[in-house]
């Protein structure tokens, strides 16, 4: 699953250099999608944080695969959850009260999540296993090891960027508790 292999590789990240805390967005990108992440700052009220990317060469070429707003849940967390109470967990962390998606200017991907078009990008993912570096976002005393994981939420697919082109790629949500939103302004070198 595409979003199980897009948690995997954001959660072996450790926090000081993970793409979540303004770390290098291309690091262990050996991936089949350019995955890009959110934020775990939360910016309620202000302008979305601004990142930069210059993509070439097999990086250019990839689909991107990105999430607006969604929940993960692992063994890490609640270590004798069965495979349905982690995707509880999961699907409560991944109710938003609105959807951000604004692709170079275009406001009309902004949307209500109750509207049916946005169930299109709803995922929910079947179990997976995620290693956990020391040092993890997922914060506390959480021991580096290998941990079955669910998940569920609003995950977009975009075709590679054309040679030579810009796109920029505003993306979040707001939940009961959360906001994030971030800014990608991407380049890709001919």
């Amino acid at each position: 699953n595409e979003t199980a292999d897009w948690w995997q590789w954001a959660l072996s990240i450790p926090e000081e250099s993970n793409p979540f805390t303004g770390g290098d967005i291309l690091q262990k990108q050996d991936r089949p999608f350019l995955y890009l992440t959110g934020t775990s700052e939360s910016n309620p009220g202000k302008e979305p944080i601004p990142r930069k990317l210059t993509i070439s060469g097999g990086q250019g070429n990839k689909e991107w695969l990105f999430p607006l707003f969604v929940g993960e849940f692992s063994t890490a967390e609640e270590p004798h959850a069965t495979d349905d109470e982690l995707l509880a967990r999961a699907k409560k962390e991944a109710q938003p009260k609105e959807l951000k998606l604004i692709i170079d200017g275009d406001l009309n991907y902004k949307l209500s999540p109750n509207r049916e078009e946005w169930q299109q990008y709803y995922v929910e993912s079947a179990p997976f296993t995620v290693n956990i570096p020391s040092n993890s976002v997922l914060g506390g005393k959480i021991a580096p090891n290998t941990y079955k994981a669910v998940s569920a939420g609003y995950f977009v697919k975009l075709p590679p960027l054309d040679s030579g082109k810009k796109r920029t790629l505003t993306f979040g949500g707001t939940g009961d508790s959360s906001t994030t939103e971030v800014t990608y302004e991407v380049t890709r070198l001919e």
